[in-house]
């Protein structure tokens, strides 16, 4: 019985060496280069394929929120505190800019109209005193400072009368058509649709009133999004934007960047940008979610499988086919994964086109090691 384990054991640590030389002669490694027998199982595991260059487009998503035109988008608000006395408009009517929206009787609006009219007169008066004193001085019957001081109170009531007018056309009044203790019609700052209306009739609003009413032009939106830092020298080349709408899914719509931001935020290493969209059907809605699919022009670039790549040393590298059976470890520089592959990966340098690679399969190489 003791005969026979050791013959056993003795056929056991003989077929183990001989396995093992059998393993150590599939490869032979020199440094960074490996040698494969090609004769053994280890040769047909190896995929070797040839580097070459294809057409790539770097792209990446950013979720934003659109926004109307800044301006393009006005909330009008009661300008005195007073009572609504009509409304002229309705919720989702088109209005162009100066159309009358609600009328509001205010006792300040008031108090500006008697300062406009009191400033008319006096204005008048003092420029019919003027024209007076012109004749007279023709005729050498009042002094030089009589004049002047003529002169200088016509000067002083025109100016009070340009100040009085001013502060009406600030509110749009038709001043040809004023009338004493007429209230107040205020009209839309800009064109586009009433697309909040908070008025009731009869109401009396304070100065610090919430807005009353909302007009806004969206026939073109803003998509506003932030971008990483890293992403900046793409956006600032883009040709194409795709901007996905949550609210209308399956829909590709397209859009232009605007602006880009000239500020970093340094909290989150952002830039903002702002993409613009056409939206003549008014589909796309102020404050919905939006996703804007990024994509740059196409380059040439070198593009390997991800399989390719090993890592080793805090370097990423591939084996390069440099005869028949043999290869060398080659360190690569990695753009970046391919955003629509991830299977794929963008080599920035170390390969060029026409090089052979292991595709797959290059662990092992060093399965033994």
């Amino acid at each position: 019985m003791a005969v026979a384990l050791a013959a056993f054991a003795l056929c056991s640590v003989a077929c183990s060496r001989t396995s093992t030389a059998a393993d150590q002669s599939d490869l032979a490694m020199r440094g960074d280069t490996v040698s494969v027998n090609p004769e053994s199982p280890l040769a047909k595991r190896l995929e070797v394929i040839t580097v070459a260059e294809s057409d790539y487009s770097a792209s990446f998503s950013a979720s934003g929120i659109v926004q109307a035109e800044p301006s393009k988008y006005a909330e009008v608000a009661a300008p005195f505190a007073g009572r609504i006395v009509k409304s002229f408009v309705r919720l989702g009517q088109s209005v162009g800019a100066g159309t009358a929206l609600f009328q509001i009787n205010s006792t300040e609006f008031h108090e500006l109209t008697t300062a406009y009219f009191s400033a008319r007169e006096d204005k008048n008066l003092a420029d019919r005193a003027l024209a007076r004193a012109r004749r007279l001085q023709q005729s050498n019957m009042i002094s030089q400072r009589e004049m002047e001081e003529a002169e200088s109170e016509a000067e002083i009531k025109r100016q009070e009368f340009v100040n009085a007018e001013s502060a009406l056309r600030v509110f749009g009044v038709n001043l040809a058509a004023l009338t004493p203790g007429q209230p107040l019609t205020v009209v839309a700052p800009l064109s586009g649709k009433v697309v909040a209306d908070n008025l009731v009739p009869g109401q009396y609003v304070k100065d610090d009133a919430d807005p009353v009413m909302t007009i806004a032009d969206i026939s073109r939106v803003w998509v506003v999004c932030k971008i990483k830092e890293k992403d900046y020298a793409l956006v600032s080349n883009l040709e194409n934007v795709e901007v996905h709408i949550s609210a209308i899914p399956g829909e590709v719509f397209t859009g232009k960047i605007l602006h880009i931001s000239d500020l970093l935020d340094p909290e989150t290493r952002s830039l903002e940008v702002i993409v613009e969209c056409d939206n003549a059907d008014g589909r796309i809605k102020p404050n919905m979610y939006a996703t804007v699919a990024l994509t740059d022009a196409p380059v040439r670039k070198i593009i390997i499988p991800t399989s390719a790549l090993m890592q080793g040393e805090g370097q990423s590298y591939v084996m390069r086919e440099v005869a028949a059976d043999t290869y060398v470890r080659v360190p690569v520089e990695v753009e970046s994964t391919d955003s629509s592959d991830a299977a794929r990966t963008v080599i920035a340098s170390g390969l060029e086109p026409g090089q052979r690679i292991v595709a797959a399969g290059a662990y092992y190489l060093f399965a033994n090691k």
